[in-house]
């Protein structure tokens, strides 16, 4: 009891002592002075720039480590010289006249190094300890090179990357591919990248085209120009004109990348799996050249689905083949999803969905709420043969302010006050 009051007494009186002292300096000329001064400040100034941070930070250290000090060639003799005595006397047995010749040999070479870094140029001595230290700076490199996530770090530092940046190429797609990043960054802009440019002005491809063909396809660049000819050249051979060509090139990049063989073998199961004519197969191609450069097994595996589990015929698949060669580029399950809210709620048939397969593409969402909407509306019209028939063309619409004028008759404002019921 009586510590504890003995100590509240001692923290009121060092309270008391901070507050008159607090008066006193408040009251003095100095702490008003300060108080002027600050009060006078303003903080609206800029910030100082990072890199004459740097460039301060830069300058201590330096100071530090003494590095903008010139030590005369003279006294780095000397003191090679020195070192050289001492460690002799520590080997003068004759059996260690071979350290001896050893310690000879590295200190000639100490003292051609000194005669190269030339100390005693005029030019440096006229510079002032000021201008060394900023010489210094700009020669200062990161100990350990700084780890990198993506191309753009080096778009200042290579070439290439720069070249390839001017030219519009979307480089930030090549980040999610290490093994493309670092192939490119190992290219030579003369001997590899020129010369694929060039390649594509000749057979055609328009420059504004060059920048997309190589941001699809990278790796244009690893392949030699004697086999890229060669592919243009097939394409020739089979009657693909120049136009047909371009078209090809510019819409599937990746098609320079597969090699005659396998471009001939993937156009040889098309043609023979649908019995396609050459004017066949040469339209579906130029109409749609990534049923290429894609995989066979993704077409195999929609031509299977719809045959098997849809019920189509041989001439129906090629029909839908010629008239919609993007649908055998898609997945099949979702191909199925759209095919039985077709035939099940709309109640088309199968050939009302061969009249435009578009529609087996479309978003299942997109079918749905539309279909509800024209529900409500009461404008479900499929057939042609009666009036206020509605198109499945129309039904997939992807103007939505189209689709809700056009055929629906309405407005966005009540199909969006619709979609929020259901």
């Amino acid at each position: 009891m009586f510590l504890t009051r003995r100590l509240g007494i001692l923290v009121q009186r060092n309270i008391k002592n901070f507050s008159t002292e607090a008066e006193n300096v408040a009251g003095s000329d100095y702490f008003k002075k300060i108080i002027s001064e600050t009060s006078s400040k303003t903080y609206s100034q800029e910030k100082p720039d990072m890199e004459i941070k740097a460039q301060n930070y830069a300058k201590k250290f330096l100071k530090r480590q003494n590095k903008f000090q010139k030590k005369p060639k003279q006294d780095l003799l000397v003191e090679s010289q020195v070192k050289f005595e001492t460690r002799k006397e520590r080997v003068t047995s004759p059996q260690n006249e071979i350290a001896v010749k050893e310690i000879r040999r590295e200190e000639t070479k100490q003292i051609e190094i000194l005669d190269q870094e030339k100390y005693l140029d005029d030019e440096e001595e006229n510079l002032t300890e000021e201008q060394l230290m900023e010489r210094e700076i700009k020669n200062l490199e990161p100990l350990v090179r700084p780890v990198v996530y993506n191309l753009a770090y080096y778009v200042n530092k290579n070439p290439v990357i720069r070249t390839l940046v001017e030219m519009g190429v979307f480089i930030r797609k090549w980040d999610q591919d290490p093994s493309i990043a670092k192939f490119i960054l190992t290219l030579d802009l003369e001997k590899e990248v020129k010369p694929r440019l060039i390649f594509l002005h000749d057979i055609g491809i328009p420059a504004e085209n060059h920048a997309f063909i190589i941001t699809k396809n990278p790796l244009i660049f690893k392949e030699n120009i004697h086999d890229l000819n060669a592919r243009i050249d097939y394409l020739k051979s089979k009657k693909f004109s120049d136009e047909s060509i371009k078209k090809i090139i510019i819409q599937a990049p990746k098609w320079l990348s597969l090699s005659v063989h396998e471009v001939d073998s993937r156009l040889g199961w098309f043609q023979k799996e649908f019995n396609l004519t050459g004017n066949e197969l040469r339209s579906i191609v130029t109409e749609k050249p990534k049923l290429v450069t894609l995989p066979l097994k993704v077409a195999h595996k929609v031509k299977f689905g719809l045959t098997d589990f849809l019920s189509y015929s041989p001439e129906s698949l090629k029909n839908l083949l010629l008239k919609y060669p993007k649908l055998f580029t898609k997945d099949f399950e979702n191909l199925e999803s759209n095919f039985i809210f077709l035939t099940q709620v709309v109640k088309l048939t199968h050939e009302d969905i061969e009249q435009y397969p578009a529609i087996l593409v479309c978003p299942l969402q997109t079918l749905k709420s539309r279909y509800a909407f024209l529900k409500s509306l009461d404008r479900i019209q499929f057939d042609p043969t009666k009036p206020n028939f509605i198109s499945l063309k129309a039904l997939c619409e992807p103007d939505e302010k189209v689709f809700c004028n056009k055929t629906a008759r309405s407005s966005v404002d009540e199909f969006k006050k619709f979609l929020k019921t259901l």
